[in-house]
């Protein structure tokens, strides 16, 4: 019985590595010493991004903001993205509209970790009347990082699986 119940409890655990990683840029900074800050959601097994929620400290909000939240970029339009490159614009407001690529340094998985952003990863800003930009800066440092939650989940089962034993150890 104790063989049956952990083959189950492995193959139960299994699908939790699927789980879509959120990722959370840290000490990004571009070559004019403004920063990026925020995150996404990243599915290896099916390679796409979701809740992309990036800002500029300097930027004045696009497209949605609330008083509660710092200056906001949606990128709502996500362009050229794969598990080494994050390319993505916003929507048009009367500032323009905002480019961001994103380049990482090796392939995000669902095992998280922690990336380097390449110095190629830039932001342009294509102003609001006119197709060529108006300015393009490059990040110089910073890097994104995850935890996933399957370790975690690794970590309760564990010691619930520990709990489990010595409490029927206590018993008998």
């Amino acid at each position: 019985m104790k063989k049956l119940m952990g083959i189950i409890f492995f193959f139960a655990c299994l699908p939790a590595w699927a789980i879509p990683v959120q990722w959370t840029l840290s000490d990004v900074t571009f070559d004019d010493g403004e920063t990026l800050e925020g995150g996404f959601t990243y599915d290896a097994s099916t390679d796409t991004y979701s809740d992309v929620y990036i800002y500029a400290s300097d930027l004045p909000f696009v497209g949605y903001s609330d008083s509660a939240l710092p200056p906001f970029v949606l990128w709502n339009n996500l362009l050229d993205s794969t598990a080494t490159n994050l390319s993505a614009e916003t929507a048009y407001d009367f500032y323009g509209w905002f480019e961001l690529n994103l380049e990482f340094s090796s392939a995000l998985q669902n095992a998280g970790g922690i990336i380097n952003l390449l110095p190629t990863s830039s932001e342009i800003n294509y102003g609001c009347c006119i197709e060529s930009p108006f300015y393009q800066r490059y990040i110089v440092a910073g890097t994104v990082s995850a935890v996933p939650v399957p370790a975690a989940a690794w970590l309760f089962g564990s010691a619930l699986a520990g709990l489990g034993w010595m409490r029927r150890k206590q018993i008998t």
